[in-house]
């Protein structure tokens, strides 16, 4: 191996010397030329990476390697790099046999991350979170931040901002390398590095300026505010003998739970939740998503432990549940049925009041009921209708008596259908209803077991009616007769004090 010592005073030394060889204690370097592969890279330093590698070999294949590449003897007699690590790594890449380097004293470990910091510092050549890590190299060798300033000629505050990013978990320090966490900002999170999870948020949703970091910081201690008050209740809670149990399903519309203070005991006085929070068959969940924490104390069966709900709820208990179901069977048992029954009764209507003369019974109410109630009698156009008419309702400006008396049968028979649809006959057709059945049956027609049941349940709703009516109608003649009574006691009472 060749070496040259350089002992000329004269000979200037370029930018990359004067940036290389910080260390002070140098008294002499020498150019050699080493494998690249041979040369160790230094432990400290502060590099994770190689970058914009591709440019600087494109260079290096085209007019060589330019700078050499500062080295040192180490301990173990080996040439480890002080300054040079994208070079080494691009002729390493490029398969150059040897390269030049210029070889000084190794100095002390201080020196030796002074010298690389300073040569990539002046590059710009390193992330913030690897100029963070060598500034933290330093002040384990007790440097203090004023001091590493100075070396490095950087203001002490941006020192101090990257030694507060060397505390920060990795998700902190990758954000100050893209860019998206500004060194300045660093401090503001100091106080969540012990909760990754809160520091992470911070970050993803922090902005680029020192604004918008403050007001997601500011919404992040709230939130961490609220959830230590929510800790510190829950221990309260647990403390006094209170059972905690999450947020219940569907609370509070339709959950089986209820808050305590919307229940009432069996004599109709309500709860006081501080008095039975404690009690079995009561607990208590906190939630931290309002301006503070708070506790609600519920019961977890009220109906089972004899409580009546004063607030509305969907809630329904297994029975009543079973009761729904079965209600539902019920009914859509019935309106099968009903439909069933409804298309024998058309068959019949059809066959009975096909014409003219077998209609002349249902004539006179018809046209009684369509004089008293016009809008009683109107139908729309369907088949049911068309068949009983014996054509369309249109017509009628053309058709003779006997035709015209069938419409009107037709319009009525159809309206009567369609207040018995589905069994749901509205109050004031109760009758109606009634005596169209009646009328059916006298013409030879038989009710099945569902139409039965529906006369019979719109006969009963009608007495209780006419009772109820009847009832009213007796009230307000006992108050008449009371007044006159009154009335004709202060005319006696009058003819007494004048005799």
């Amino acid at each position: 191996m060749d070496t040259v010592t350089i002992t000329d005073p004269s000979i200037e030394p370029t930018d990359a010397d004067v940036h290389e060889e910080t260390d002070a204690s140098v008294v002499r370097t020498s150019l050699i030329e080493l494998d690249p592969r041979e040369i160790v890279v230094n432990v400290k330093n502060p590099r994770d990476r190689a970058r914009r590698i591709e440019e600087l070999k494109d260079s290096i294949s085209q007019i060589g390697l330019l700078d050499p590449i500062v080295v040192f003897l180490n301990n173990d007699g080996r040439y480890e790099l002080r300054d040079g690590f994208r070079r080494r790594t691009a002729c390493i890449e490029l398969d150059v046999p040897t390269v030049p380097c210029r070889l000084v004293e190794a100095g002390g470990d201080a020196e030796q991350i002074v010298a690389m910091l300073a040569s990539a510092l002046h590059r710009d050549d390193l992330t913030v979170s690897e100029e963070a890590r060598g500034y933290e190299q330093l002040t384990l060798l007790d440097w203090e931040p004023e001091a590493i300033a100075q070396v490095v000629a950087k203001p002490v505050a941006r020192v101090k901002q990257a030694l507060t990013l060397t505390k920060m978990p990795e998700k902190a320090r990758k954000a100050a390398d893209d860019g998206t966490l500004p060194l300045d900002q660093v401090a503001l999170l100091e106080e969540f590095k012990d909760d990754p999870d809160l520091l992470s948020k911070v970050v993803e949703k922090g902005a680029d300026s020192t604004w918008g970091f403050k007001h997601v910081i500011s919404d992040a201690k709230n939130r961490r505010d609220r959830k230590a008050a929510a800790n510190k209740l829950r221990a309260e809670l647990t403390l006094a003998g209170v059972k905690l149990i999450g947020r219940p399903k569907d609370f509070p519309w339709d959950s089986k739970a209820a808050r305590a203070g919307d229940l009432r005991d069996a004599d109709g006085n309500p709860l006081v939740p501080s008095e039975v929070q404690a009690r079995a068959g009561f607990a208590a969940f906190v939630e931290n998503d309002g301006y503070k924490p708070a506790a609600t104390i519920v019961c977890l069966d009220p109906e089972g432990m004899g409580y009546t709900r004063t607030s509305h709820t969907n809630y329904k208990s297994p029975e009543e549940l079973a009761e729904k179901e079965r209600a539902a069977a019920e009914a859509a048992e019935r309106a099968e049925a009903l439909a069933a029954a409804a298309e024998i009764r058309k068959e019949f209507l059809k066959t009975t009041y096909h014409s003219a003369k077998s209609i002349k019974n249902l004539f006179v109410q018809a046209l009684r009921d369509t004089v008293v109630d016009p809008d009683s009698v109107r139908a729309r156009q369907n088949e049911l209708l068309t068949s009983l008419a014996g054509g369309l309702i249109a017509d009628a400006e053309k058709a003779g008596q006997d035709r015209l008396s069938r419409m009107l049968v037709a319009k009525w028979l159809v309206c009567h259908e369609a207040r018995l649809a589905g069994g749901r006959v509205v109050r004031s057709d109760r009758a109606k209803v009634i005596a169209y059945l009646d009328r059916l049956t006298t013409d030879g027609y038989t009710l099945s077991d569902t139409e039965n049941r529906v006369r019979t349940e719109l006969e009963t709703a009608l007495a209780a009616e006419v009772a109820a009516e009847a009832a009213q109608q007796a009230d307000a003649a006992e108050g008449d007769e009371n007044s006159i009574a009154g009335h004709g006691d202060e005319e006696g009472s009058d003819t007494s004090d004048g005799s």
